[in-house]
C-alpha cells in the first residue's frame, strides 16, 4: 500500500509540475505617503523607464475614534495630481484592526458606504481611476 501511494505521489507531483508563464505582467507601483501627491523627477523618470502605468494610491487611513466613530486620518493631499496624467491610480485605503474589533454588521455597511463616498469625492479623478469595487 505505502509504495503505491509513493508512486501516486510523486506521479502526481510531476504532473503539477508544468511551465507557467504570464502572458502579460503589468507594472505597478504603490506610493503611501502621508503628505501631498506629486511625484518626484527620480520618481516619474524610473516609473517611465519601466513603462509603470498603475499607481497605488493610500488616499486615507481609517481609525477607530471614541467620540466620533471611524474616522479618516492621514488623508493624502491630491493638488499637486494631474488629471491628464497617463496613469491608472487605484485607491488604497488603510482600515486598522481596531476598526473591526467592535464594529457590528450594521456597522460595517456603515463604514463600507462612507470609505466608498470619500474615494468618489476625492479630487483625483483622471479616467484611469479604478471605481471602489465590493469585495
Amino acid at each position: 500500500m505505502k509504495p503505491h501511494f509513493l508512486s501516486l505521489l510523486a506521479a502526481l507531483l510531476l504532473l503539477s509540475c508544468t511551465d507557467h508563464k504570464a502572458a502579460h505582467v503589468e507594472k505597478a507601483f504603490y506610493y503611501w505617503k502621508n503628505n501631498s501627491w506629486g511625484l518626484q523627477g527620480k520618481e516619474d523618470t524610473l516609473l517611465n523607464t519601466i513603462k509603470a502605468r498603475k499607481l497605488y494610491i493610500k488616499f486615507f487611513e481609517v481609525e477607530p475614534d471614541t467620540l466620533f466613530g471611524n474616522i479618516p486620518t492621514a488623508k493624502t493631499q491630491f493638488h499637486l495630481f494631474d488629471p491628464e496624467s497617463a496613469y491608472t491610480v487605484v485607491p488604497v485605503v488603510y482600515l486598522r484592526n481596531e476598526v473591526f474589533k467592535k464594529c457590528t454588521k450594521g456597522g460595517l455597511d456603515s463604514l463600507a458606504d462612507n470609505v466608498n463616498f470619500l474615494i468618489k469625492n476625492m479630487p483625483c479623478r483622471s479616467a484611469g481611476t479604478r471605481q471602489p469595487q465590493a469585495g
